[in-house]
């Protein structure tokens, strides 16, 4: 790949649409657990929804993914090769969803709907800064 898309650090690159994801996902974080304070409830909830929103979204939104690109995905390891394709949005909503719903259950949040108030307003700058990211680097194009 050519160097000018990538970002090299002691060796080691690092794609510029890599670097702006993770950007994007810390923000959307940091923005939440302020959310989170202001609503004088416990911060540490929106860690343990990153934890275990990650993977659930990534999972869910891969599925998402390949229930609509169906006739490109012939086994197991295309679905498992996101190189050959990507994810659904939706499927990524669900997969926070039920890491809220995850949260609220097993952890005792009070209120799903304040948690989701917080979820929300994070991952749309997440969203909004890994859009931008697209652009930056023609990802997408």
């Amino acid at each position: 790949m050519d160097n000018q898309l990538m970002l090299i650090y002691n060796g080691i690159e690092i794609s510029w649409f890599a670097f702006f994801v993770t950007v994007a996902c810390a923000a959307g974080t940091a923005v939440a657990c302020v959310l989170r304070y202001f609503q004088k409830k416990p911060v540490s909830d929106i860690f343990v929804l990153v934890t275990f929103a990650v993977p659930l979204g990534m999972l869910l939104a891969r599925i998402n993914y390949c229930l609509f690109s169906y006739e490109s995905i012939d086994s197991l390891a295309d679905f498992l090769s996101v190189t050959s394709g990507g994810f659904g949005l939706y499927g990524a909503f669900l997969g926070v969803f039920a890491a809220a719903l995850i949260v609220c259950f097993l952890f005792g949040c009070e209120n799903l709907g304040d948690l989701l108030d917080c979820a929300a307003t994070g991952g749309a700058l997440a969203v909004i800064i890994g859009r931008f990211a697209t652009c930056f680097t023609a990802a997408e194009v």
